[in-house]
């Protein structure tokens, strides 16, 4: 539904990473034997599984279906429920590295307007013509909406005494997810649905 122009110089540098993969085993007469790698195989739950490369020495089994440790499709084998629990767990460990948000804060400003998705360039537009008439307004774009950026919201939230949550739907969808981590800061909605949220509309409710 969008387009975005990325600068690939204002990117930060990946880096080659040494990740340990899976190797075939060494049999008593110490010829390698084939085997079926565990392809999503993990000691702690907060562990990334050692990558297993297509069309390297062990077979590769993947696939985005429940599944057990080697790939294989389960529905629910307690193998299955503890690879399930993995995901939540390596997630959680890493959430506040996953967390991407296009922050404009502004000193001195009581509001912070905050938004996701296509709703957040007629936030961004909004936020323009509030300063541009001597207005003070702080801006977040969330990027990544799950794990919620808790920690970068609350940084956000510093001196503001009211936040504004526009998203194109009916009832507040993030807004009632992400309220408890406002430290019970007055929380109002813009939404709509049938259309795009326009940046006057959002204006409108920041400036009454």
């Amino acid at each position: 539904m969008t387009a975005e122009r990325v600068d690939y110089d204002t990117l930060f540098k990946i880096t080659l990473q040494d990740r340990p993969h899976m190797r075939r085993i060494s049999g008593d007469d110490g010829a390698k034997q084939p085997r079926l790698g565990k392809t999503y195989f993990f000691s702690a739950a907060q562990e990334i599984p050692a990558f297993s490369p297509v069309g390297g020495e062990v077979k590769v089994t993947a696939t985005g279906s429940a599944h057990d440790k080697r790939g294989k499709l389960q529905k629910n084998s307690p193998e299955t429920l503890d690879v399930l629990l993995h995901l939540e767990e390596k997630l959680r460990w890493r959430e506040q590295d996953l967390a991407v948000v296009d922050s404009d804060l502004q000193d001195g400003a009581s509001t912070l307007l905050l938004s996701y998705g296509v709703t957040s360039r007629a936030a961004k537009d909004a936020v323009k013509s509030i300063r541009n008439n001597g207005g003070k307004i702080s801006f977040l774009g969330v990027k990544s909406l799950f794990p919620v950026p808790k920690r970068k919201i609350t940084d956000a939230l510093q001196g503001v005494e009211r936040v504004v949550i526009a998203e194109e739907n009916m009832k507040g969808l993030y807004r009632s997810v992400i309220e408890r981590y406002c430290g019970g800061r007055s929380v109002l909605g813009v939404n709509k649905v049938g259309s795009m949220i326009t940046p006057k509309e959002i204006s409108s409710v920041i400036l009454h």
